[in-house]
């Protein structure tokens, strides 16, 4: 749960009669595709694609199992094809230091947690939340082992990012945990090559700038416009801190969150992601740079993961930023959590609630981008401060029967939302 405030210290189902050939044929052809699609899908938020040779699937399966990683002994996943029944947490980790990564990137002692992005998928299916944990958030973190038997203590007070120093991926979930009181089910990690990898595999994601981005720090120089990043460029643009909005850790998030839901219009209008060659390259990319909690690297569960997020309405999925403070003088240029908005934004998550973020304020370096305007046109608004105060509008009846609440004090935009990255 969030501390009150920071410490300045340290059954096997009946067997159907054979199919006629055609049919049977179509059935193979029909599982080797959805097989690949949730490899994809589950980490891209739903990417709808084509088939693949059964050896392919395989080799691609057997590459997932062989990387995945233990967070929790329980296991309640679904065995059975479909749909997974009710609702499920996903976190999505992406590290800084692994052992592939380019060395132009940069020496690190210590591998980070740098982007966390916690999904809540409704019960009903009817919507999606992701919030982005700031890697600079102060936070206290629980008891962990790594993977050589060390044990670390509970800490308090120190960054968000640490968590996988302290024992991995599981430490990461339970950090995560801790800090937002939900149970997280599965999880995903990938490093720097997987994102470079994943945007040139679907030919580029376009993102907005309203003036030109130049961060020797993430090693990027993009103009101003509409640019479609790929390679470098795209992981420079996912990057920069210092070169983006106020230079905090929260601006990039804006960032990223431009990226996402950019990266998911894209992947549900782009009829190019039929071609089965480029979801195979995907497919490989994922399969071969990103780490899978036991209770995810199945595709029984990939399966059912990807059939419930490729339906998801764009405008019925949130992104958003954990409600936090640049300003506490305790911690110059890290993250403070604002209790009063976290709270309540977890307990209406957790209470499986459709989610809106309060568009009013949207995070530091974003804009909104109108639609009748040319991308030149956006002038960055007057920064409108997150505060304590304030609570909950209802809005119209969601699909699954729930209202949807703007969430006060929660910047973020939905999937739906065009936004301008505004660079410094």
């Amino acid at each position: 749960m969030l501390p009150d405030s920071p410490a300045p210290t340290s059954s096997a189902p009946t067997p159907r009669p054979p199919l006629p050939p055609r049919h049977a044929a179509h059935v193979r052809w029909g599982w080797q595709r959805i097989t690949v699609i949730s490899l994809c899908g589950v980490l891209g938020l739903g990417l709808i694609g084509a088939g693949a040779s059964a050896l392919t699937v395989v080799n691609l399966l057997q590459r997932v199992g062989n990387n995945a990683v233990d967070i929790t002994p329980d296991d309640d996943t679904n065995d059975d094809l479909g749909e997974i029944s009710g609702g499920f947490n996903l976190l999505v980790v992406g590290v800084d230091n692994t052992d592939d990564q380019d060395t132009s990137f940069g020496p690190r002692d210590a591998t980070l947690n740098d982007v966390n992005i916690l999904l809540h998928v409704n019960s009903d299916h009817s919507g999606a939340t992701a919030v982005s944990i700031p890697r600079d958030l102060i936070v206290d973190h629980p008891a962990c082992t790594d993977a050589a038997g060390t044990a670390f203590a509970p800490r308090t007070g120190a960054p968000f990012n640490v968590a996988h120093g302290r024992g991995g991926l599981a430490c990461v979930v339970a950090t995560a945990e801790k800090l937002t009181g939900l149970s997280i089910g599965y999880a995903a990690e990938v490093g720097f090559e997987a994102v470079i990898g994943i945007t040139d595999a679907i030919g580029g994601v376009p993102v907005c700038l309203t003036k030109p981005l130049r961060d020797p720090a993430a090693h990027v120089d993009l103009p101003a416009g509409i640019v479609e990043i790929k390679g470098a460029d795209a992981l420079g643009f996912l990057r920069s801190r210092y070169g983006v909005g106020d230079g905090s850790d929260l601006s990039r998030i804006s960032s990223q969150q431009q990226y996402m839901s950019s990266l998911m219009r894209k992947v549900q209008t782009d009829s190019a992601l039929t071609n089965p060659f480029k979801l195979l390259a995907l497919a490989d990319v994922i399969t071969s740079s990103a780490r899978l909690s036991t209770t995810m690297a199945r595709p029984e569960t990939l399966v059912q993961m990807a059939n419930v997020l490729r339906k998801l309405d764009l405008t019925s999925v949130a992104f958003v930023q954990f409600p936090g403070t640049t300003e506490d003088p305790r911690y110059p240029q890290k993250v403070v959590p604002v209790r009063a908005a976290a709270e309540r934004l977890f307990a209406d998550i957790a209470a499986d609630r459709l989610i809106t973020p309060d568009t009013s304020t949207l995070g530091p370096g974003a804009i909104e981008v109108p639609s009748d305007a040319p991308s030149d046109a956006a002038t960055p608004p007057a920064e409108t401060p997150v505060t304590e105060a304030g609570g909950e509008t209802p809005g119209a009846p969601g699909d699954g029967g729930t209202e949807p609440v703007i969430q006060t004090g929660v910047r973020g935009i939905t999937a739906d939302q065009e936004t301008c990255t505004v660079p410094r």
